[in-house]
């Protein structure tokens, strides 16, 4: 599969913020071991820059816009992300547990050894993704459109995909138990392991009874 890894400048300036409550623009920038948890940061970006070992844990990054970046132990978990535009972005052994991406824009965006559970993907738009050796338990995908995506060697527990679109995601090498909406699962690809894993969910699907 064909993703888009971030474009980054061969050189990098470091990022000072003035006060960690302002507003965070980044432009051919590095940050490192900052914490900006628990602050309102609308309206932020981050544009051909790299992050490691950042804390926004609970912030509030509603419409963010990132563009060709890497995030390296990066902890947004309970951020609110919703409505971002995001674009060329890596995400390598992030904390994501309970961060709210609804309504948001994903293109060649990928996520590596990294804890996405309880994530709130609804209604988000996918296109050329991949997701690896993550954590998606109780991952919520309802209303989202996924396409050209893949889920390698990742756990994933209780998926909701009520109501969402799928095309070209592949499932196989992942460990898939429970469904909710398999009938949404249309233009996904699983393997014969997995098949068997979610019969009891096919079954109830079509109408059958297993006793």
């Amino acid at each position: 599969m064909n993703i888009a890894n971030p474009d980054l400048p061969e050189v990098l300036e470091p990022y000072l913020p003035s006060s960690i409550s302002e507003v965070v623009f980044m432009d051919g920038n590095t940050l490192s071991g900052e914490i900006f948890d628990n602050l309102e940061l609308y309206d932020s970006e981050f544009i051909e820059s790299k992050l490691d070992k950042v804390s926004f844990k609970s912030s509030k990054l509603k419409g963010v816009k990132i563009r060709d970046c890497v995030f390296n132990n990066v902890n947004l978990s309970g951020a609110d992300m919703s409505e971002a535009d995001i674009t060329r972005a890596t995400f390598i052994n992030c904390r994501m547990q309970g961060l709210n991406l609804s309504g948001s824009i994903l293109q060649d965006v990928q996520f590596v050894d990294s804890m996405l559970d309880m994530v709130n993907f609804r209604s988000i738009k996918f296109n050329s993704f991949s997701f690896k050796n993550c954590e998606l338990n109780e991952a919520d995908f309802m209303s989202a459109v996924l396409v050209k995506g893949q889920f390698q060697q990742c756990r994933i527990f209780d998926l909701n995909i009520n109501h969402s679109k799928i095309k070209d995601v592949d499932f196989r090498q992942s460990e898939l138990v429970s469904i909710d909406g398999i009938a949404f699962l249309k233009g996904a690809t699983i393997d014969e392991s997995q098949m068997i894993q979610l019969a009891h969910e096919f079954a109830q699907m079509i109408g059958i009874k297993i006793k």
